[in-house]
């Protein structure tokens, strides 16, 4: 897959020409990403060609460092004598973070003339969080649409729905997030359940809590700590050995 990333980088660079120079025009052409994705995570590419033009194509290619799961890895083109607008689909790689690059030529034709344009859009791909809560329905009771909210911090990040269950049933409902704005640390998520009937499992509340650890996790550095501790009972055992020895060696007076 590296060795793909590398061969789609040079033939891209090899393609970037720039047109122009050719004797065609300027095109106006707009891409439109988001900035950050979830890896794994299906979204849109949209690609905006100016009005007023009889024929519009573009071409598209994706790299990055590993696109494994991640897609299309061949190239994407598209043409059109009717809309102005085209959207491709595309799916993050699991492998992250990185960051992926998309490339896209695009081309418009009026009459026997050519405007023609290039462009380079990069979006973030970080790994999503996927908080999994089972959820108990209480005896005697059914309940249909079960919603659950969450939150981070107190801050509302979106909810997931469970159909339908019956007196003393369990579901398991799993709520991925993808974390754009979220400080490396601990943070406290938080789950709320709607409707009656229903509780969380772990706790038998409508409400439930968990610490969680966002980052790369470091672990306490125990080194000085336990240099610090060893010095100190190397030092107290000289001490009372060199205080055991001066007792010893007290001089016996007798009458």
């Amino acid at each position: 897959m590296r060795i793909t990333a590398v061969i789609l980088v040079i033939l891209i660079s090899v393609a970037v020409i720039p047109l122009n120079s050719l004797g065609y025009a300027k095109l106006n052409m707009k891409v439109e990403v988001p900035a950050i994705v979830g890896n794994g995570e299906k979204f849109k590419c949209k690609i905006i060609f100016p009005k007023g033009y009889d024929m519009y194509y573009y071409n598209l290619v994706i790299f990055g460092y590993n696109l494994t799961n991640g897609g299309p890895t061949n190239t994407i083109n598209g043409s059109s004598n009717s809309t102005n607008t085209f959207v491709v689909n595309i799916t993050a790689p699991e492998y992250a973070p990185q960051t992926i690059g998309i490339y896209i030529e695009g081309k418009a034709k009026l009459g026997d003339k050519w405007a023609v344009s290039q462009k380079t859009v990069y979006i973030k791909v970080v790994k999503s969080l996927k908080f999994t809560v089972t959820v108990k329905c209480m005896e005697n009771f059914d309940a249909s649409n079960i919603t659950m909210y969450f939150y981070i911090d107190g801050k509302y990040i979106g909810n997931t729905t469970v159909n339908g269950l019956k007196g003393g049933e369990n579901a398991t409902a799993t709520f991925v997030w993808v974390p754009k704005d979220i400080d490396e640390g601990w943070h406290t998520l938080t789950a709320k359940i709607m409707g009656e009937g229903v509780v969380f499992s772990d706790n038998g509340n409508k409400t439930l809590s968990m610490e969680f650890y966002y980052g790369e996790y470091k672990p306490i550095n125990w080194g000085p700590i336990i240099f610090a501790t060893s010095a100190f009972i190397s030092f107290l055992l000289i001490f009372l050995t060199i205080k055991e020895i001066g007792r010893r060696r007290k001089p016996k007076w007798t009458k």
